[in-house]
């Protein structure tokens, strides 16, 4: 014997009674619903099977409130098994009360705790630029234009209050689209027009789609995108192009730059006279800048090689946001490698 726990979910009011008038519930065996009773002794809840049609519904027992729990309750013998029934079939079930016990609140607590494990994983990112675009994927015009610090704050508050929320929308299938379209904004590739009544190209402001006032148009962009016609296909490769363009160009900065300091900080150091200085560490700096501009990095090398091992090892490409991210490559090819 042992004792069964049904408790309100949302708030500890002192009592609560639950309805027994005119109560429906869908009947397994032919998937109709009847009416039920809570018959104490009896096998069945379903009226229309009760064989003494004297026999009078027994009244439920009301929830109290326990003060050890802070939960308004009901608690009765598990050998009762019509008022067991009777409470799991009613409609109320896991609307108003919900059954308890330590193993399903260890339940509970082991998913959320994978569930905002699952959630960071998906929203873990470094590079500012795609925290910004997954601010805009996954929490929505909200975070249009905020600083890197509010959106990242953001995501990791929805992780962990709400983490299926972020599952849900990272597996969605637009998601993809949704990343590449926030990915084209956040990038200044794409922009809206000055009077918000478009999406256009950020060099000549051609225009791509039209948006209506107060229109999520970032959902609009991607729901664009997934169409399936040669003129938007045409448009994800133009859009690919050039957020590869515009990475290689920031990386090519940033070299350039270093490779810079490094000629002027030899410079300095060695007292070169005005003519070096002019000349030959010009010369220099441009050989330098030019090597940059045209040539792969190993980097890029490295990246466009472990892309072909993962078409070849899972069957398709790498998804858009992952073609730069080594490590989430190499995890996937591990896993298919072990599951074959």
């Amino acid at each position: 014997m042992s004792t069964v726990i049904f408790q309100i979910k949302k708030g500890a009011p002192t009592s609560y009674t639950i309805s027994q008038r005119e109560v429906m519930a869908e009947k397994p065996e032919t998937g109709e619903f009847k009416y039920i009773g809570y018959y104490r002794g009896q096998d069945t809840i379903f009226v229309e099977d009760i064989d003494n049609s004297d026999l009078r519904p027994t009244k439920v027992p009301p929830f109290t409130f326990n003060p050890t729990r802070n939960k308004c309750e009901l608690r009765f013998d598990d050998r009762d098994k019509a008022l067991y029934t009777y409470i799991m079939s009613h409609p109320n079930y896991e609307k108003t009360y919900e059954l308890y016990s330590e193993e399903i609140e260890s339940e509970k607590t082991l998913g959320k705790a994978n569930a905002i494990e699952k959630a960071f994983e998906y929203i873990k990112e470094s590079d500012t630029l795609k925290i910004r675009a997954l601010g805009l994927a996954v929490l929505g015009l909200s975070t249009y234009n905020k600083p890197v610090s509010t959106i990242s704050a953001k995501l990791k508050d929805k992780a962990i209050n709400k983490p299926k929320e972020i599952i849900l929308a990272c597996e969605d299938e637009l998601f993809e689209n949704r990343f590449i379209a926030s990915l084209a904004l956040c990038s200044g590739i794409v922009k809206t027009n000055n009077t918000m009544t478009a999406i256009v190209w950020a060099d000549n402001n051609g225009r791509l789609i039209n948006i209506a006032t107060g229109e999520d148009f970032i959902t609009k962009f991607a729901k664009h995108l997934g169409e399936k016609n040669p003129e938007n296909q045409s448009l994800l490769q133009e859009l690919g192009t050039r957020l590869a363009l515009n990475k290689k160009e920031k990386t090519s900065r940033s070299a350039e730059a270093d490779e810079i300091a490094k000629l002027k900080a030899q410079l300095a150091a060695a007292n070169l006279d005005k003519e070096i200085a002019e000349g030959k560490l010009l010369k220099e700096e441009k050989q330098v800048e030019k090597q940059v501009n045209t040539e792969p990095t190993p980097e890029d090398l490295a990246l466009m090689e472990l892309r072909g091992f993962y078409k070849e090892v899972l069957g398709k490409n790498v998804p858009f946001r992952y073609q730069n991210d080594a490590d989430w490559m190499h995890k996937k090819i591990d896993v298919a490698q072990k599951e074959n």
